[in-house]
Order: C-alpha cells, then structure tokens, then sequence
C-alpha cells in the first residue's frame, strides 16, 4: 500500500519511514502541504498525519483532504500523548484514529493495515 506521511520532525521520519518499508508498504514523505496534495494525487491509500505539524494546519489539511477523498483514503493523525485534546481534534477533523507519537514509531505499519481493513 503506498502510505503518505506527513511529518516534519525528521527524528520521527526514519523510525516511521522504516516501520512502513518493512511492513511492505511504498512510503511517500512530505514536509508541507504542496508536497503532502501531490503525493495524494500519486494514489496515497492512507495518510499519517502529525497534528505537532506547523507548515501546515494539520486540522484543515483533514478535513480538506476527507471530503475530497470520502472514505477512499484511511486517515491516521497522531502526536504527543500528553495533550489529550488532540485526539477529539483529530476525529473532528476527519482522522479514522489517532494514535501516540510512541506507537507510530513502533508500530506503524500494523497501525496502517489495521486501520485500512476497516
């Protein structure tokens, strides 16, 4: 599946990007939003989204991206596990979960599959 994140943390990027690769998965990174809606035009099947994320307004970038997609494209957002806000504003913007930055770096490409079956 070919899975687009959306993270500028580049500590983050290698344990997610590896997780994914070795789960099988083709991954697609971007930094910003530009690179975020070109990759998604690529056939991104499922998008992690990091709501720490300040080039873009990860809220908006949800919610523009779920009512052009529809339920085509599985939408995981994630973050700090310490402000529980997060979660509500993750579904509000149209995220299927959200998930710890903790559990994204380990379980990535489990959290993908699990998610996309449903």
């Amino acid at each position: 599946m070919k899975v687009l994140l959306v993270e500028e943390n580049l500590f983050l990027v290698p344990a997610v990007q590896t997780s994914l690769e070795r789960g099988g998965h083709a991954v697609v990174v971007s930094t910003d939003e530009e690179r975020a809606r070109s990759a998604l035009r690529e056939g991104a099947e499922c998008v992690l989204v990091s709501f720490g994320a300040t080039r873009l307004d990860p809220d908006a970038f949800c919610r523009a991206l779920r009512a052009e997609a529809g339920d085509e494209v599985t939408i995981l957002g994630y973050g700090p596990h310490v402000d529980a806000s997060l979660s509500e504003r993750a579904r509000e913007a149209g995220c299927d979960a959200f998930v710890p930055n903790g559990q994204v770096a380990k379980n990535a490409a489990r959290l993908v599959e699990r998610w996309r079956e449903r």
